[in-house]
C-alpha cells in the first residue's frame, strides 16, 4: 500500500471555507474539514453550502521611498542605454 501524503488537516489546521445557509440566506466563514460543512452561525441549520470566495489582493509588492526612487532610475538607465544600442544598430539615412 502506497504511503499517503499528508494533508493540512493532519497538521491539526483546519481550512477557512466561505458557506451560504439555505434556511436562512446568511453568508459566514467558517473552518471545516476538507471536503466537511459548518453548521450556521445565525440560526444553527446543517443546510449550507459552500460558496467560491475571491482571493484577497494585490499581490505585488514594489519597493517604496528611496529604494523606488533607486529602482526608477535605474530602470531609466537601462532604458537609456537601449535605446543607445537601438540607435547605434539602425542605419541612418542614406548619405548623399
Amino acid at each position: 500500500m502506497p504511503a499517503r501524503t499528508p494533508s493540512i488537516c493532519d497538521a491539526g489546521v483546519m481550512p477557512l471555507y466561505d458557506f451560504r445557509c439555505r434556511a436562512c440566506g446568511a453568508v459566514f466563514e467558517a473552518r471545516a474539514d476538507v471536503g466537511g460543512l459548518a453548521p450556521c452561525e445565525a440560526c444553527g441549520s446543517a443546510d449550507v453550502e459552500r460558496v467560491v470566495s475571491g482571493f484577497a489582493g494585490p499581490f505585488t509588492v514594489r519597493p517604496r521611498g528611496a529604494a523606488a526612487k533607486r529602482a526608477d532610475a535605474a530602470r531609466r538607465v537601462r532604458a537609456e542605454q537601449r535605446h543607445e544600442r537601438r540607435a547605434g544598430r539602425e542605419p541612418g539615412p542614406p548619405k548623399a
